[in-house]
């Protein structure tokens, strides 16, 4: 099918730091916001009347639909304009926010649910088209400190989403606040980025071809996948539910690879994989974010195995977004200095560095609280390290006609790292753990980090072996 579309681009604009932090300010809406509910979600469950298993779907639903629409958000907003896309991320993150704050009374739980559900849909808007922005209005070293920053609005306010969460929870505005606030970064976002001009995919005639077969194939691989991650450990990974789930995932996805070989403008462009930086870069940023396991291992560590407060033991994790937003400028320093590969190789070095540490869960608890708190400053550290040559070389080798779907996938592989993370660690510690002697507790927190630290190995592999030692930095 295809709609008629102009595709006006402006060459003369190049980024500025409006720009950047209306983009910071988008991220910031879903990974400092909205993922406070996985810390404050039990108490808003309580303050609204929702069972706790409503508010566990609650929680998941907003990874689900970003997960499951990101490379078509990516794929829209090359063909419709990615400024375009970027402001109805904005517009649905203000949506998603106050259906979240009018929840109350017997539509509490409709609206919350609903309001996740929009949310996903907003971050899987920001994400694939700010970043495809950056690429195709900063070059260069600006590029690289863009990228620095662009990795602070999703490391970094994951980061500190728990702690954030938590004062404005227990504060006198309470939990809704969280999402009022949320709402006007929205808004803030959109008013920082109207200077911008539109960006969008070069095409050689007037029309605008959707390829939907591969939006709906690949939309419904990822649906299926993240089903099997998020709920094998709970439905049984051999129940029917899972198998047939697996089967929907092979077939769909055999399916997407079909279609996009036979059209003639497919959603991705599967010879871009035959660029080995960009392989490279998204395969290693898959392989790093299963490192995102080792947050809920080293807290269950510590309350199961050494009886701390779990509100307590989140405190020690500070060290972690603190490091991490100081690294991200020290980055793009180290990166001009010893190049791409070598600096993104200190990411997961630094990782493996930081697991062995945490794996030390028999120390005495004093000792293991030091342990810890050094642990996750070099895991902030190892994450921007990483992040900013990563970004920056995914960004570079994109084909500027598939930047956004391009930008999709590398930020689809991150979720399903960090998400298969979780459920690789998850699965590790309860076979261990038998839910009553802390010992198990800790040495179930021990065998799934040093899970985690062979992932961070094959990581670190990954990076040595496929990149050159001279990457070349396209402009």
């Amino acid at each position: 099918m295809a709609i008629s579309h102009s595709a006006p681009q402006n060459t003369s604009y190049r980024g500025d730091n409006k720009a950047l932090a209306g983009f910071i300010l988008g991220l910031l809406t879903f990974w400092l916001f909205a993922q406070t509910l996985l810390n404050v979600g039990p108490d808003v469950a309580e303050d609204i009347g929702m069972s706790a298993s409503t508010m566990t779907l609650a929680i998941s639903l907003s990874a689900l639909f970003s997960g499951m629409l990101i490379v078509t958000w990516g794929g829209l907003a090359d063909n419709f304009g990615r400024l375009r896309i970027f402001t109805i991320g904005a517009v649905l993150a203000v949506i998603g926010s106050l259906l979240l704050v009018a929840a109350a009374g017997p539509l509490a739980s409709p609206l919350f649910l609903a309001g996740r559900v929009i949310q996903g849909l907003s971050i899987g808007a920001i994400m694939p088209a700010s970043m495809a922005l950056v690429g195709a209005y900063w070059e260069g070293e600006d590029r690289q400190k863009a990228s620095s920053m662009w990795a602070f609005g999703t490391f970094g306010g994951s980061g500190l989403a728990s702690i954030v969460g938590g004062v404005i929870a227990n504060s006198i505005f309470g939990w809704r606040s969280i999402f009022i606030l949320s709402a006007l970064f929205a808004v803030g976002a959109i008013l920082l980025t109207r200077h911008i001009p539109e960006s969008r995919a070069p095409r050689d005639d007037a029309k605008l071809h959707l390829d939907y077969v591969g939006m709906i194939t690949l939309a419904v691989t990822l649906l299926a996948l993240q089903l099997v991650i998020s709920k094998g450990a709970i439905w049984g990974w051999t129940s029917l539910a899972i198998l047939s789930l697996v089967a929907v995932t092979l077939v769909f996805f055999i399916a997407f690879i079909w279609a996009e070989t036979r059209q003639h403008r497919p959603l991705v462009r599967l010879a871009v994989f035959k660029n080995m930086r960009f392989s490279a870069a998204t395969l290693s940023n898959f392989l790093v974010n299963l490192s995102v396991g080792m947050i809920p291992l080293t807290m269950w560590t510590l309350n199961k195995g050494h009886g701390m407060a779990a509100s307590t033991a989140g405190y020690l994790t500070l060290a972690y977004p603190v490091v991490l937003i100081f690294m991200l400028g020290a980055s793009v320093k180290i990166l001009n200095k010893i190049g791409p590969k070598w600096t993104m190789a200190l990411g997961p070095a630094s990782l493996v560095f930081a697991l062995l540490l945490l794996s030390l869960t028999h120390l005495p608890l004093n000792t293991y609280t030091v342990a810890v708190v050094i642990a996750f400053g070099v895991f902030g550290a190892g994450l921007a390290l990483y992040a900013t040559p990563s970004i920056n070389m995914a960004l570079s080798e994109l084909p500027e006609d598939i930047a956004g779907a391009g930008a999709g996938i590398y930020k689809m592989a991150s979720s399903l790292g960090g998400a298969i993370g979780v459920a690789v660690s998850g699965s590790v510690f309860n076979a261990i753990y038998d839910g009553v002697d802390p010992d198990t507790a800790l040495s179930g927190g021990q065998f799934g980090l040093w899970v985690n630290t062979i992932f961070m190995g094959v990581a670190l592999a990954t990076i040595l072996l496929l990149l050159p030692n001279k990457t070349p930095q396209k402009a």
